[in-house]
């Protein structure tokens, strides 16, 4: 009797101590379902629907002209259009004048580059500022004759061609020959960019009216087409180059030694990368219709439509 009690004791202690363990051991999640389990609030974050728009009630849109095809997309994605229908509704002003829109209340949204001072400025003078939010990215090009034997420059080479330290193709290895470097009208998305990638606090010569191009495809041309093509540079963005107005006799060239490409673009190692972007007024209503395209934009899913508009997701 007494050593059936005795073995009953035992197998109750042994019990107790390895109900204690369990109580007393940290409780965690197998390390495959804490992965598993971050996935799906990623996910969760990624799957935002897409916002539900009306001809009526979609937002006024506007931007540069290198950001067109996107607009087309969204337009597409969002208003459930085909390809003519959406090319019907997305009228761009091109980067000026669609700031100035915005500014007045007269669009919703800018798909364009970031602001230049001066179109900053201009909104504070109206009493609104401007909220920027990234959506995708882009290249910064330069641009040459495919005669030109130049196919790299550095930044600062760039620099000293648009301060006209460097007046020669001989001084960057080229042939002796003067460099008629192009440059865009004030406050247009691509002079906009050359001040704020390129030349920083640098100024830029002042150059004669006719070496100003007055659109980006009249920068392409001249680097294609015109006379003295051979001799010049211009700059530009790199899905406006490549897609929407290619010419087969303007070559990219190399900075630093990278050439522009979806890739050098999407990784950075391209030196000059320019954010595309979403503007609105900062104003604008938090449960806005146009905030809530933003949102989308960021999405996976808006991301995707950002990418067949031409430009390198960001996420």
């Amino acid at each position: 009797m007494k050593k059936s009690v005795l073995i009953v004791g035992i197998i109750l202690l042994v019990i107790v101590c390895f109900a204690a363990i369990v109580m007393l051991s940290p409780k965690q999640k197998p390390e495959a379902n804490i992965n598993q389990l971050q996935k799906e609030e990623v996910s969760k974050v990624n799957e935002i629907p897409a916002p539900v728009f009306t001809k009526e009630t979609y937002p006024k849109v506007d931007g540069a002209t290198a950001m067109i095809p996107m607009g087309e997309e969204i337009a597409k994605k969002l208003l459930k259009m085909n390809d003519d229908e959406a090319k019907s509704v997305t009228k761009f002003n091109t980067t000026h004048p669609a700031y100035v829109n915005l500014i007045e209340k007269k669009a919703d949204i800018v798909f364009a580059f970031g602001p230049s001072e001066d179109e900053v400025n201009l909104a504070k003078s109206k009493g609104s500022d401007l909220e920027i939010i990234s959506i995708g990215r882009d290249g910064f090009i330069f641009m040459t004759n495919v005669e030109n034997s130049v196919d790299n420059l550095s930044v600062k080479q760039i620099q000293d061609i648009y301060q006209s330290k460097i007046i020669n193709w001989k001084e960057v290895g080229g042939s002796d020959a003067p460099i008629i470097a192009y440059q865009r009208p004030e406050n247009s998305g691509s002079q906009t960019s050359m001040e704020r990638l390129v030349m920083k606090d640098l100024k830029m010569a002042v150059v004669p009216t006719e070496n100003v191009a007055v659109s980006m495809t009249d920068a392409i041309d001249r680097i294609a087409t015109n006379a003295g093509a051979k001799n010049s540079i211009a700059y530009s963005f790199y899905y406006y180059a490549k897609a929407m107005y290619a010419k087969k006799e303007a070559r990219f060239m190399a900075v630093n030694g990278v050439l522009p490409d979806t890739q050098t673009i999407k990784d950075k190692t391209y030196p000059l990368t320019e954010d595309v972007c979403a503007v609105i007024r900062k104003d604008e209503p938090k449960d806005s219709g146009v905030r809530k395209m933003i949102e989308w934009l960021l999405s996976a899913e808006g991301q995707k439509v950002v990418e067949r508009g031409g430009y390198v997701p960001i996420k």
